[in-house]
């Protein structure tokens, strides 16, 4: 629908880097990298990360983990979807916590922002994971929003 690339091998991740399609995805105090091989992704979904990990980092006190992002399709697992968009890297995997506050937290925002049609969600089980596919254009509407209503109202006298 957006028309992005699929990168169909690692060798045109550094392409689409430079081409300004792919930006870095960087651990910071609210989350970290784990195993990920390629830590980039669509400017949209490393903002969404940044956010949800400082959200997620604060109501729980636990770093959130990424587990995987960009994939090229000669990298995808075999039990990966043939519909997967981890090759145009509009997807995140995010590790499952072993805490039940910090799950219960994390699948009702989820849920939350699913509901409002800025992003897919699912739990995967072989690994266990979260795959979260963010729809780039909804979810900047989404971030607009939230902003235009954060300011308040001015007052004409």
């Amino acid at each position: 629908q957006h028309e992005y690339p699929f990168v169909q091998k690692s060798s045109q991740v550094q392409r689409l880097v430079s081409q300004g399609h792919l930006v870095p995805v960087r651990a910071n105090e609210h989350f970290k990298l784990h195993r990920v091989s390629f830590p980039f992704a669509r400017p949209e979904l490393e903002r969404f990360i940044r956010r949800l990990a400082r959200q997620y980092h604060r109501a729980t006190g636990e770093m959130l983990v990424v587990t995987s992002l960009v994939r090229p399709i000669d990298r995808q697992p075999r039990n990966a979807s043939r519909f997967s968009v981890h090759p145009v890297g509009m997807a995140v995997d995010l590790r499952i916590s072993r805490q039940q506050k910090s799950r219960a937290w994390l699948e009702q925002l989820l849920l939350d922002l699913e509901e409002r049609g800025v992003l897919d969600a699912t739990k995967e089980r072989h690994p266990p994971h979260y795959h979260v596919v963010i729809f780039p254009t909804k979810y900047s509407a989404y971030l607009r929003a939230r902003r235009e209503s954060a300011v308040p109202a001015s007052t004409s006298q």
